[in-house]
C-alpha cells in the first residue's frame, strides 16, 4: 500500500494547526489512506522572512527520507468536506484537488489556481525541483509551481476543435512602426451600423520595451495594441499588456463595451467579435468558445446594449496600430503599435457576406489584395510577409484535476484589498519575479528548489497521535 505524506507549512498559524490536524486524521483514517501529517514550522521573525514554497520542500524532503511515496501540499485552513476530496495516488500526473472552495464561492480563484491542496508522486515532484525557493511572505509560489509542471509536460493540454494543421502566409508586425490602413468604402462604410463579425487568426507578442501590467507595481498601465480596428473612438480586436486579448465597442452615448480573455503571448489564436444589432448582443469567441468570466478567464459574453452602437462615417480601419492620425494618440505611437502575426482576417456583414478577407497571399508592392469580391484593399505601411506551418490551436492550458470540496477556515486576506496586494512590497517583488524573469525563461528551474534546498531541522514534537509538528529553520534568506 502506498504511504501518503500530507506536508502542511506553517507560521503563527496554531489556532488552525490544531483544527486541521485532528480534523485530517479523522477524514483520512475513515477513508483508509496510509498517512501521516507533516507540520513544518519555520523559525522566521516577520512574514517577510517566511518561505512557503522552501517549507514544504522541506517536509518533502522529510517525508521522503521516511519512506512515502505521494505527498499532498496542504494548505493550513483547507478542511475536506465530503467524498469529492479524493486523496488518492496520482499515478499519471500532479494533481489538484482543492476546486470547489468556500471562500471562493465553492469555485476556483482563477483558471490556473493550483493552491490549496495538490498531490504530487515523489518522482513527479523531483521532475519539476519541488518549489521555488525565491518567493518570499504571500503569493506566487503556487503560481510557479504550476509553471513548472507545464514546462514538464504534465498539465492538460487541449486544442480548439475543427482546426487542421495548415501552412499559410502570415503577416508579421514589428511593434514599431509597421501598420494596414483599410480606407473605407461602400461596403466597409456602415458595415458596423448593422450585425457583423471580426474574424482573425492572431499570435501576438510582448513588448520587451514595455513593462507588463503588475498590480504591485505603483506605475501601471493597461496599454492596448488594436489587432484590427476603426478609430475615433476606438473599436475592434486589441492585445494588451496584462496578457488579453479583448474587443471594444462603444454606443451612441460614447459608454465603452469592454470584453476580454485571458491569453498568454506566443501562442496561435482565432478571436472573433460578433455583434448582433437585433438582438442587441456583443460576443467575443476565443478558439470558438465564448469569453466565460468564470474563475479569472475574462468577461460573460455575451454583453447586451441598449439604443444603437456608435457611427464613424468614413473613417478607415487599421491593421497593428489603433490610429496614427489623431494628435493626442499619435504622441503615443511608439507604445501603440501591435507586435505579432496575424492571419486570415475576415469581415462578414448582416448579410453572411465576406466583405473582406486577407490571407496575405496576394500582395501588389505596397497594396493587399482583398480575396473577397469588394476589392477592400489595404495600404501596408512596412510589415513582412512569412510563410508559416500552424499544427494546432492550443485552448488554455490547465491542471489535472479531481473535484474536491473544500472548507476554508477563517483568516485575515493576504492577497488584495481594494485592489492592492495586502503584503505589497513582498508580494509585488513575487508577482514581478514571476512574470518577469519565471515566465520569461530568466530562471534556471534546474538550480531552484530541491536542488538548492539548505536548512536544519531545529525540533520534532507528535502532534495529535504520531503526526509531527516539526521546527526548522532556513539557512539561507532574500
Amino acid at each position: 500500500m502506498v504511504k501518503l505524506a500530507v506536508i502542511i507549512p506553517h507560521w503563527k498559524r496554531e489556532e488552525h494547526r490544531d483544527i486541521i490536524v485532528p480534523y485530517l486524521d479523522k477524514f483520512l483514517s475513515e477513508r483508509g489512506y496510509d498517512y501521516k501529517i507533516f507540520v513544518i514550522n519555520q523559525l522566521a521573525v516577520t512574514p517577510s522572512e517566511f518561505n512557503r514554497g522552501a517549507t514544504k520542500n522541506i517536509g518533502f524532503d522529510i517525508a521522503k527520507k521516511e519512506g512515502y511515496d505521494y505527498f499532498a501540499f496542504h494548505d493550513i485552513d483547507m478542511l475536506p468536506e465530503d467524498d469529492s476530496c479524493d486523496y488518492s495516488y496520482p499515478k499519471k500526473n500532479p494533481t489538484h484537488i482543492a476546486v470547489k472552495c468556500s471562500q471562493f464561492d465553492y469555485g476556483l480563484r482563477y483558471v490556473e489556481y493550483f493552491g490549496g491542496c495538490v498531490l504530487f508522486t515523489k518522482e513527479q515532484f523531483e521532475k519539476v525541483n519541488g518549489y521555488s525557493n525565491g518567493y518570499w511572505n504571500w503569493g506566487m509560489e503556487d503560481d510557479d509551481l504550476f509553471w513548472r509542471v507545464k514546462k514538464n509536460g504534465m498539465a492538460n493540454e487541449t486544442y480548439m476543435e475543427e482546426f487542421e494543421p495548415v501552412t499559410k502566409n502570415v503577416l508579421v508586425l514589428n511593434g514599431i512602426d509597421d501598420f494596414i490602413k483599410i480606407k473605407s468604402s461602400p461596403t466597409l462604410k456602415n458595415f458596423i451600423n448593422k450585425s457583423f463579425r471580426i474574424e482573425v487568426l492572431v499570435k501576438a507578442s510582448s513588448r520587451g520595451d514595455i513593462k507588463p501590467f503588475m498590480i504591485g507595481d505603483s506605475d501601471r498601465k493597461y496599454i492596448d495594441y488594436c489587432i484590427v480596428g476603426r478609430p475615433g473612438y476606438n473599436m475592434g480586436l486589441f492585445w494588451n499588456n496584462s496578457n488579453t486579448l479583448s474587443s471594444l465597442m462603444w454606443n451612441y452615448k460614447n459608454e465603452m463595451y469592454y470584453s476580454w480573455v485571458k491569453r498568454y503571448p506566443d501562442e496561435w489564436t482565432h478571436l472573433a467579435l460578433e455583434v448582433d444589432t437585433e438582438d442587441k448582443t456583443i460576443r467575443l469567441f476565443l478558439n470558438g468558445k465564448e469569453s466565460d468570466m468564470r474563475y479569472g478567464t475574462g468577461t460573460e459574453s455575451p454583453i447586451e446594449y441598449e439604443g444603437f452602437l456608435k457611427r464613424y462615417g468614413g473613417n478607415p480601419y487599421y491593421i497593428g496600430v489603433a490610429n496614427i492620425e489623431d494628435s493626442y494618440v499619435s504622441t503615443q505611437l511608439e507604445e501603440n503599435y501591435f507586435n505579432g502575426k496575424i492571419s486570415d482576417i475576415k469581415f462578414i456583414n448582416h448579410e453572411d457576406e465576406v466583405v473582406l478577407h486577407y490571407d496575405f497571399t496576394k500582395i501588389d508592392d505596397t497594396t493587399l489584395i482583398d480575396n473577397s469580391e469588394f476589392e477592400n484593399h489595404g495600404e501596408i505601411h512596412g510589415c513582412d510577409v512569412e510563410e508559416v506551418t500552424i499544427k494546432h490551436i492550443k485552448n488554455i492550458t490547465l491542471p489535472y484535476r479531481k473535484e474536491g470540496k473544500f472548507k476554508s477556515l477563517y483568516h485575515r486576506p493576504n492577497n488584495m484589498v481594494n485592489d492592492q496586494w495586502v503584503h505589497k512590497e513582498d508580494t509585488g517583488k513575487n508577482e514581478q519575479r514571476f512574470i518577469t524573469e519565471v515566465q520569461k525563461d530568466k530562471v534556471d528551474i534546474s538550480k531552484d528548489g530541491l536542488s538548492n534546498l539548505d536548512y536544519t531541522i531545529i525540533e520534532r514534537e507528535f502532534l495529535h497521535k504520531d503526526h509531527e509538528f516539526i521546527t526548522v529553520s532556513l539557512n539561507f534568506s532574500k
